[in-house]
């Protein structure tokens, strides 16, 4: 199961380019989200008030912040001592509009599968190309953080001590809950049910943002 997992992961560049190819926007998500609300909605506002400017518009994979845990920082790192962390390649939005998306994945698309071990996998051959696209500082190519309350990730929900700290103080309903930082789908449904966010007969009805 591992292994399919692993060459599924790799067309998902081929996916989302036959999207952007047709001027269609594309919004990408994993399996393992919660959909509390439906978040097209969101991004027909978010990127329409921006003027269609911005390239992509992602979640960020990243640990909580100490020193502000309901809060994330609006850029990101590879540091695990900052609050920021990888963008998430399993939660992204590519604006078709702007012509660097489509760049974007093609260079995506050629680095998963010909720079060997270290980006065999999406996120990292995904987080590689963003970084190389921003050194050329090409001011079409704008990459827009997605607000960790609204798009909370495995760590800040599910976080030993951060994550019930981090949802006690949310005071509204997040758009998805992110079910990453799990390895194994057990795992990933044991929780969901724990959260009530499993929809079928086992599953419960709480809802833990409130």
């Amino acid at each position: 199961g591992r292994q399919w997992s692993s060459v599924m992961l790799k067309v998902v560049p081929w996916v989302v380019l036959d999207f952007l190819e047709q001027d269609i926007p594309f919004l990408y998500s994993d399996t393992d989200i919660y959909f509390t609300q439906n978040p097209i909605q969101y991004f027909n506002h978010v990127v329409a008030e921006s003027g269609w400017k911005n390239t992509i518009y992602s979640q960020v994979d990243g640990r909580v912040l100490q020193e502000d845990p309901t809060q994330c920082d609006q850029v990101y790192t590879f540091s695990k001592n900052k609050g920021g962390g990888k963008l998430c390649a399993g939660f992204v939005f590519f604006n078709a509009k702007n012509k660097e998306a489509k760049n974007l994945v093609y260079k995506w698309q050629q680095i998963i599968w010909t720079g060997g071990s270290k980006f065999y996998k999406n996120q990292p051959s995904f987080n590689e190309w963003v970084l190389q696209m921003q050194s050329w500082k090409k001011k079409e190519f704008r990459v827009d953080i997605l607000e960790c309350w609204r798009f909370p990730n495995g760590n800040r929900w599910n976080e030993r001590y951060w994550g019930s700290f981090w949802r006690k103080w949310q005071k509204v309903c997040p758009l998805i809950v992110h079910n990453n930082w799990l390895k194994s789908a057990v795992q990933k449904k044991d929780k969901f049910i724990e959260w009530g966010m499993w929809k079928l007969k086992e599953g419960a009805s709480k809802k833990p943002w409130k």
